[in-house]
C-alpha cells in the first residue's frame, strides 16, 4: 500500500492532499578541457497522487557550481526549459500515468561526454506484479548541457567535499529520497 495526506496540501500549498514524491538526487561532476570543473544537482523523480493511483516523471538540473551560477535555455537543452525561483533551474515533467499496486522499480540517471557537451539521461522501469513483459527503462528525457569550454569527462561523484553555493553548502552525494510531493 502507499498512501499520503496532507489536510493543507491544496489550500495553503497548492499541492493534491495526497501528494508524495520519491527522488534520486545526485552530484554530477563536469570536467572541463581548461582543466576547471563545474558542479550540477541532478534529480530524478516520480510524483504520485496516492488516492488516485497516478504518477508522472520529473528531473531537475540546479548548476552549483559557484556562487550565483545561472542556467539558461541555450546552455542546457532537453525536453524542458529553464525556469527562475531563488536560483535558475532546468525543469521537465512528463504527463500523468496510472499505476496499480504492487510494483516495484527504479530510477535510473546517466551521464557521459560526447561532442565536447555533457548528456544526461533520466529514466525509470516500473514492474507491475503479475506482468509478463520483461522490464525496460522508460528514457523521459535526455538532456544536453553545453558549457562555455569544450567538456572533457562528465561523472556522478560521491565524497566528503563540499560544494558552496549561494544559499547552501552541498555534499557530493547520492540521496534517495521519499518527501512531499513538491521536494517538501
Amino acid at each position: 500500500a502507499m498512501s499520503a495526506y496532507n489536510p493543507s496540501g491544496e489550500s495553503q500549498f497548492g499541492v493534491p492532499n495526497s501528494g508524495v514524491s520519491l527522488q534520486f538526487n545526485a552530484v554530477l561532476v563536469v570536467e572541463l578541457a581548461n582543466g576547471q570543473k563545474q558542479y550540477y544537482w541532478v534529480q530524478d523523480f516520480l510524483q504520485f497522487i496516492t488516492n488516485e493511483e497516478e504518477f508522472r516523471a520529473i528531473d531537475n538540473v540546479w548548476n552549483y557550481t559557484a556562487l550565483s551560477s545561472v542556467l539558461s535555455n541555450q546552455a542546457i537543452v532537453g525536453n524542458g526549459v529553464v525556469y527562475l525561483s531563488s536560483e535558475q533551474y532546468y525543469y521537465y515533467t512528463t504527463s500523468f500515468s496510472t499505476y496499480s499496486l504492487p510494483f516495484a522499480g527504479y530510477l535510473i540517471m546517466r551521464a557521459y561526454a560526447s561532442g565536447g557537451v555533457v548528456h544526461v539521461d533520466f529514466g525509470y522501469v516500473i514492474i507491475q506484479s503479475g506482468s509478463h513483459h520483461p522490464p525496460s527503462v522508460v528514457w523521459f528525457d535526455n538532456v544536453t548541457i553545453i558549457p562555455y569550454v569544450q567538456v572533457s569527462n562528465a561523472y556522478f561523484e560521491v565524497s566528503t567535499n563540499l560544494i558552496e553555493t549561494s544559499t547552501a553548502y552541498y555534499g557530493e552525494d547520492a540521496e534517495l529520497v521519499f518527501v512531499g510531493y513538491a521536494g517538501g
